[in-house]
Order: C-alpha cells, then structure tokens, then sequence
C-alpha cells in the first residue's frame, strides 16, 4: 500500500469539484493508492511523459510514483476534456 499525496495543484483540482464528485474522485483515489501493486500504470506522452493517468469517469488523476518513499503523488486531477492542456 502506497501513501496519497497530493501537490497543490491537485488540492485545487480537488476544491473547484462539486462536492460528491470531489467524494467519488477522492475515493478513487485512496483506492489507487492500496491497490498500486496490482494496478499498470498507463504513462503519458509529449510534455506529459513523466505522468501517468488514472481513468475516473469523466476525470482524469495525473500522478506520479516515487518508489522510494512508496507515495502517490497526485499532481492533477481535471475533466478529460481540459486535462491534457497543459501542464
């Protein structure tokens, strides 16, 4: 089980949600993070290629992994249609 952290970024992300959106997202996330042995991250490319992405409905999750500290860090969390825009 990794820890979940979230950059700044990602807390704003977060605060803009409607409130069971934001619910559903955090969840999502909290899953990602217990289950990230079992789960193939899905890397980016172009500008993002240090990013992976994480499928929530209509939103996309872009974190990172640092596999020293076994954390998750979130650094987006956006609607797939303003995720990719930049970073």
């Amino acid at each position: 089980m990794a820890r979940l952290k979230f950059a700044s970024t990602a807390e704003a992300d977060l605060a803009r949600l409607d409130k069971p959106i934001a619910k559903l997202v955090y969840r999502r996330l909290v899953w990602l993070a217990e289950n990230l042995d079992s789960v193939s991250p899905i890397p980016l490319k172009g500008e993002f290629k240090d990013l992976n992405k994480f499928r929530i409905g209509d939103y996309r999750a872009l974190y990172v992994i640092d596999p020293s500290r076994q954390t998750l860090i979130v650094h987006f969390v956006r609607h797939r249609r303003e995720a990719y825009k930049d970073k």
